[in-house]
């Protein structure tokens, strides 16, 4: 049985390889015009090793990736400003996911504001916090904001499982509460939202909800609405 032999090969084949690999991927009789002294079973193995290393590099730098996510949020959900210790004000859950990234950039936006008025907060994204940290968040909060883009007409299904989940438990009950949206076409997944949660026993305060493209432009509406959400508790 004949051995592999991609240590044979020099860098300078790699990398025509590479700009091969572009145009004609698993086709690999098509590599041979260009590998006349390479069998077809050589090309086939040094091909497959390829992908194997690009796959286990790739594998591991999203591995990478998610750990920074996930330190970068745990970081935000522990964030506090410097609270006057005589009056301590109770810390806001910022509970939100994201696809384009828009809804994380008005996420940021809201809790700098709150950092900026010296309010304590908690900064969890679903995307690397489970839907179970989100709750016992919530519970431990007496106000919490929630966010989500329209996402084929409604809400992410992670927040719709999260309200599913306050409502049953009855977390969301006597405690303050705001909205923020970012959306293309419509507004649904804000208008669903409250649909869902405002019922006896909850204090809604309002919502702040932008076109994806204007999200960059909505600071005023984000102070008014942490403005309401801190006036509610006087």
């Amino acid at each position: 049985m004949k051995q592999r032999d991609t240590h044979q090969w020099t860098v300078q084949d790699q990398q025509l390889f590479q700009r091969l690999y572009k145009q004609y991927k698993n086709d690999f009789s098509e590599y041979l015009k260009f590998f006349p002294q390479r069998t077809y079973q050589q090309i086939r193995c040094f091909y497959y090793n390829q992908i194997y290393k690009y796959r286990k590099t790739n594998n591991a730098l999203d591995e990478q990736k998610i750990q920074q996510q996930q330190a970068d949020s745990a970081k935000r959900a522990t964030q506090s400003s410097p609270v006057n210790t005589q009056q301590p004000i109770n810390p806001v859950a910022i509970i939100f996911d994201s696809v384009g990234g828009s809804t994380l950039t008005l996420a940021e936006m809201i809790s700098k504001e709150l950092y900026d008025q010296g309010i304590s907060y908690y900064f969890i994204d679903l995307r690397t916090y489970s839907i179970e940290q989100a709750l016992a968040t919530v519970q431990s909060c007496s106000k919490f904001i929630l966010g989500s883009p329209t996402y084929n007409g409604s809400m992410l299904d992670s927040l719709k499982k999260l309200i599913q989940q306050l409502i049953y438990q009855k977390l969301h009950l006597n405690k303050k509460f705001a909205l923020f949206g970012t959306f293309g076409w419509t507004e649904a997944a804000v208008n669903d939202m409250k649909t869902l949660l405002v019922k006896d026993g909850t204090c809604f305060v309002g919502s702040v909800v932008t076109k994806s493209e204007e999200v960059l432009n909505n600071l005023k509406a984000v102070k008014d609405l942490i403005f309401r959400l801190q006036l509610e508790n006087q």
